[in-house]
């Protein structure tokens, strides 16, 4: 995965960017049909005769959930426009006298590995597989010579500007993404190892 420089590849998506807080201006306006992807929750189980040195309980088993599971468990129906926060009870039920419990929904965070499996149905839908542009949103990071403002004319030219969600964009493809410890051994841009921009030499005439 390796930053562009700049980030014209993005300007088509940019003329589709929607309204704050609506689909449009999450993916983008204009496709002929979005997918909802409800992100799986962690659920641990808790056994109360096994317990640590301070006499808490301690889990026993460790899985993840999808909503329909925490749905059924709180007599909840899943529908197209299902909620969280519904179908826990603004989050206050989200543990049950069996000894398991879920954790919060991640909003904004896509697990390596479930992009993994995605990748395979991705593939399809797709005649460049092999070469992807990726936006990570600036909220995640910045690579050091982007950080207190520095290098401000190269930051502009490489951020691809989505209505408040301003993005760095990498190369990358639907094979590096299919190997879910992609994101532990590049990090892109949030560990430093995106490198310092380099002055471009006029061209001549």
């Amino acid at each position: 995965m390796i930053l562009l420089n700049e980030a014209a590849r993005g300007a088509w998506i940019v003329e589709r960017a929607g309204r704050w807080a609506t689909v449009g201006g999450v993916g983008g306006t204009g496709f002929e049909a979005y997918a909802r992807l409800l992100h799986p929750v962690d659920a641990h189980r808790t056994d109360p005769n096994t317990v640590d040195e301070w006499g808490n309980p301690v889990d026993v088993e460790h899985t993840r959930w999808r909503w329909a599971e925490v749905a059924h468990r709180n007599d909840r129906v899943m529908h197209p426009l299902v909620q969280w926060w519904r179908i826990t009870d603004d989050e206050e039920t989200r543990s049950w006298p069996d000894g398991w419990s879920v954790g919060q929904s991640d909003d904004g965070w896509f697990d390596p590995e479930d992009l993994a499996i995605l990748t395979m149905h991705l593939r399809a839908a797709t005649q460049t597989p092999e070469d992807l542009v990726i936006g990570a949103w600036e909220g995640t990071g910045n690579p050091p010579w982007a950080e207190g403002g520095r290098n401000a004319l190269a930051r502009a030219r490489m951020q691809m500007h989505w209505p408040g969600r301003d993005m760095w964009l990498f190369s990358s493809s639907l094979g590096e993404l299919a190997d879910p410890t992609w994101a532990h051994r590049t990090a892109p841009c949030l560990d430093g190892s995106a490198a310092a921009p380099t002055r471009r030499r006029p061209t001549r005439p």
